[in-house]
């Protein structure tokens, strides 16, 4: 509701500067990626979709890429949420981008039958807690997609 409504105020703005601009593909970046953690897959991905070309800034751009891998893995497109998913982790900036981009790239390899691929990426998300011995276990067991990818 809170990002519905940052729009809906940039757009009451009477003129729009590049900073607006930069603002609103931000917002509705971060809406698409709300709405496929609620599971408006659909929408969600034609948000992101419609402001990705506008994210210049790497970490944003990773951020739309991770979120529209969510969207694509979660509608069983493989080959475009793993594209998307290799480019947020090439851009990736942060730990829990780096986190995300390697779960989800080990979740699409579970997916689609690749177990010794995804033990690769899910050595490196086991590497983010090594207080758990059995990682790598419950992440080839369980779909924690919507729980790890939550920006919080």
């Amino acid at each position: 509701d809170a990002l519905e409504e940052a729009l809906l105020t940039l757009d009451e703005m009477p003129d729009t500067t590049e900073l607006v601009s930069a603002f609103a593909a931000g917002i509705t970046a971060n809406l698409g990626g709300s709405k496929i953690l609620c599971g408006d897959i659909d929408e969600g991905i034609h948000l992101i979709e419609t402001v990705i070309t506008e994210l210049d800034d790497a970490t944003e751009r990773a951020e739309a890429c991770l979120d529209l891998a969510l969207g694509y893995t979660e509608s069983e497109d493989y080959d475009t949420a793993e594209d998307l998913a290799r480019e947020g982790l090439s851009l990736a900036s942060t730990r829990r981008q780096i986190r995300n981009a390697n779960h989800l790239l080990g979740e699409i390899c579970v997916r689609t039958g690749r177990f010794d691929e995804a033990d690769v990426y899910f050595d490196v998300v086991a590497g983010f807690y090594p207080q758990y011995s059995n990682v790598k276990q419950l992440l080839t067991e369980v779909n924690l997609c919507s729980v790890v990818n939550w920006k919080a």
